[in-house]
Formats: structure tokens, C-alpha cells, sequence
């Protein structure tokens, strides 16, 4: 997923439509936003909207948990190589090594 004005646009009408009050609204925003969470980056994505101070805070928020959930659900910790530990990460290893390098700075201005 590359960042650019238009990713910018087309997640933050997602996540504003996921947390909408209106039943339909939300269920084509999380299916939107689970086939997104598929294509490499997206996490980098979603980080770069939640670091953007222009973005409304109600869609920045829902960006927060949106991308707390896909790194719990797609990155496999780095551990002893055990047999029943599953090794396939949806996060890529360039892809984790540049939002470990974004977080940390992120996090001290937040």
C-alpha cells in the first residue's frame, strides 16, 4: 500500500464509516479495511494517519485500534524456533523494521 493523498483519503473514509452509528456504513468499511490490511505497508499506513495531527481525532483513534489489532494479529515475534510456534508473519520483516523505527518517536510526541 503506498502513502500517498489518496491512501490518506480513501482510510480515513474507511475507519470514519467503521465507527458510524448506521448499521451498513460499518460492515463495508471493515471488510474494506480487512482486505487493505492483506496488501504490504498497510500498517505503515494506517501509522503514517494516526501520526498526521490534520487528520480528525475520531478517525485517528479508530486508526490507533485498527492498527494495534493488525500488528497483534500479523506479526509473529521474533523466538526460539519451536515446531509449534506458526512462523508465517503478515508483516514483513522491512515492513517491521520501519514501524519500529517510527513508533518509538511517535510515541514520545503523543
Amino acid at each position: 500500500m503506498e502513502w500517498n493523498p489518496e491512501t490518506l483519503q480513501f482510510l480515513s473514509q474507511w475507519f470514519i464509516h467503521a465507527v458510524s452509528h448506521v448499521p451498513k456504513p460499518p460492515r463495508q468499511a471493515e471488510s474494506s479495511l480487512a482486505k487493505a490490511a492483506g496488501s504490504p505497508n498497510y500498517g505503515l499506513a494506517v501509522l503514517r494517519l494516526v501520526a498526521e495531527p490534520s487528520i480528525d481525532v475520531q478517525i485517528r483513534q479508530a486508526s490507533v485500534v485498527n492498527f494495534k489489532n493488525h500488528l497483534h494479529a500479523g506479526w509473529v515475534p521474533a523466538g526460539p524456533d519451536d515446531a509449534n510456534v506458526p512462523t508465517f508473519s503478515l508483516i514483513l520483516d522491512p515492513e517491521e523494521e520501519k514501524i519500529k523505527s517510527l513508533i518509538v518517536p511517535l510515541h514520545a510526541f503523543g
